[in-house]
């Protein structure tokens, strides 16, 4: 989101083009683009996690893996059978993580819709969808959750990021990015740490842009 530092601020929203000039060094923002207009202020709000700042200005970022979530919905003509709103997973033999029953839950009628969870990284994160499918109604099926003939009437699949997995010492990475931001000389603050990224930049200073 963009915003204009005047008394009438104008919202821009469902940008996903931005890009912004910043000097990696003193973190100074020269200037902030985003559906194809280029903006300029004295001051800039940076709202996002520090890995992002990072790679945005070239700084190494730890190395690792990135980790997706895995969600797959059911619905079936006939009630799942569990006593439980959700079970938690730890056997290899079974790619979930979880499964939770909405209905049950809610305590609704609907006895008949269930998720899956699974978090992974690597080539397995790239199956696609009927893959995984098929292999979390085989599990399903062994666990007697479902009829072993049993089709869903309805399935949606999505994957989402959910960052990286590392073995390098996350703390000392995030105190590398503090102190570099401490050396900055910067006109972008954070809004979450009240203050600005490194040292504070005096009133009227030039080359602020939006966040």
């Amino acid at each position: 989101m963009l915003r204009a530092a005047e008394s009438s601020i104008p919202v821009h929203t469902g940008l996903a083009d931005i890009r912004a000039d910043i000097d990696p060094e003193t973190l100074q923002v020269h200037s902030v683009s985003a559906g194809g207009t280029t903006y300029t202020a004295n001051r800039v709000f940076w709202c996002a996690p520090l890995p992002v700042l990072c790679k945005t200005v070239g700084w190494p970022l730890p190395k690792g893996e990135p980790q997706w979530e895995l969600l797959g919905s059911f619905t079936f003509d006939e009630p799942v059978d569990s006593d439980y709103h959700e079970i938690l997973f730890a056997d290899p033999d079974h790619r979930i993580r979880r499964i939770n029953f909405p209905g049950l839950f809610t305590n609704s009628r609907d006895t008949k819709t269930l998720q899956i969870e699974y978090t992974t990284i690597g080539e397995e994160a790239h199956r696609d969808g009927e893959e995984w499918k098929q292999g979390w109604l085989d599990s399903l099926r062994r666990l007697g959750i479902v009829g072993t003939n049993t089709e869903p009437k309805y399935y949606d699949f999505k994957k989402v990021s959910r960052g990286i997995v590392s073995t390098e010492n996350l703390t000392v990475f995030l105190a590398e990015c503090e102190r570099r931001i401490q050396k900055a000389n910067s006109n972008t603050r954070r809004p979450a740490h009240g203050g600005s990224l490194g040292q504070q930049r005096p009133p009227g200073s030039e080359g602020l842009p939006p966040h």
